[in-house]
């Protein structure tokens, strides 16, 4: 059982490519040493999350410089798994596992320029289109800067009831939580805010609002 377990990691680590500590290379080089020829734009930035809660890997996400359109920019964000792999000349490798990618979304900045965060990631079974979800977010920011009236539908499960009978401690509340994923259903758009906070903007009904604010959701 042994020589199994070992041959099988063997096998693994046989797929596998090892890099450099990510740490030590520029966005540039980076994008060049994982992701070879899946992308012809360069990486503007990198960011390396340590594993956390239930999930045990680490994980290396790369972000290529965003792609200007007529109201809104996309940019691909990369995801590799990685794992230890010890030291080859005194300096620190990994094991780069799966890399996966998904498109993302941002509304145009103020000055007219693409903005370096603040991109919601593009989820669904079929990547939504980027102009229905670009017109969602522009619905959501409208209602945060009241700069519009929506008939407003709140649910509470895990939060205060007063959060959703005092708008004005709701958009409040809202302002302080980071638009993750957008995806399209037959109802609206949803909108995920972290683990605990969904938003719908009805298709049908542009000036409806749903929030759901619920438990935190496992992963």
């Amino acid at each position: 059982m042994v020589n199994l377990v070992i041959s099988a990691v063997l096998i693994w680590q046989s797929l596998l490519t090892a890099i450099p500590d990510p740490a030590t290379l520029s966005p540039e080089e980076l994008g060049r040493v994982v992701l070879s020829s899946r992308t012809t734009r360069p990486i503007a930035d990198f960011e390396i999350q340590s594993p956390k809660g239930m999930n045990p890997y680490t994980f290396l996400y790369l972000y290529e410089w965003p792609s200007r359109e007529e109201l809104h920019c996309t940019r691909t964000r990369w995801r590799a798994t990685l794992r230890p792999a010890g030291e080859i000349d005194r300096n620190a490798t990994w094991w780069l596992g799966p890399i996966r990618s998904n498109r993302q979304i941002a509304l145009i900045t103020a000055s007219g320029e693409c903005p370096a965060k603040a991109y919601v990631a593009l989820s669904g079974a079929t990547e939504p289109d980027a102009d229905t979800v670009r017109w969602a977010l522009e619905r959501y920011q409208a209602f945060l800067a009241k700069s519009e009236t929506f008939d407003l539908r709140c649910e509470s499960h895990s939060m205060p009831q007063d959060i959703c009978s005092n708008p004005n401690k709701l958009s409040g509340w809202l302002k302080h939580k980071v638009v993750e994923t957008a995806s399209v259903g037959e109802s609206g758009v949803w909108l995920k805010l972290g683990r605990t906070t969904d938003v719908r903007i009805s298709l049908k009904e542009p000036g409806s609002l749903d929030i759901f604010i619920h438990p935190p959701t496992p992963f």
